[in-house]
């Protein structure tokens, strides 16, 4: 993917929630988990096959400027938000791609407050 492994060392705290600022993105959903290298592997596939398919600079573009997308459940998580992009705002192949591109942290939302904040917004709808 291009990255060095301190990057990669960085990654993976912050998509299983070690430190502070993995914590500020998970609060209590994750707390110090054991990386999990199936978990790992999995969201990178995911991410390829995203749309109509991502390159591996657009994946690396993704984990980069949200690396949590890693320690995100494929099925519900990942799968859940694109197929709410696609029900909801159509958002289908490359216009898929182009979106999570511009604003990678729409696949780990899971929360739509509708505008009555419920102080989630880092995780919530609302900023999509």
């Amino acid at each position: 993917m291009g990255i060095s492994e301190q990057q990669a060392e960085l990654f993976v705290q912050r998509a299983f929630g070690w430190g502070a600022k993995a914590r500020s993105y998970w609060r209590q959903e994750k707390s110090e988990q054991p990386a999990d290298v199936v978990q790992l592997d999995a969201a990178l596939d995911f991410l390829r096959q995203l749309g109509s398919g991502m390159s591996e600079d657009e994946v690396s573009r993704v984990v980069k400027a949200f690396p949590e997308v890693l320690g995100c459940d494929v099925q519900q998580q990942l799968q859940g938000n694109v197929d709410k992009l696609q029900k909801d705002w159509n958002l289908q192949d490359r216009v898929l791609v182009k979106a999570v591109l511009r604003q990678p942290a729409v696949l780990g939302y899971n929360l739509d407050c509708m505008g009555d904040c419920a102080g989630e917004c880092n995780r919530c709808w609302v900023r999509f």
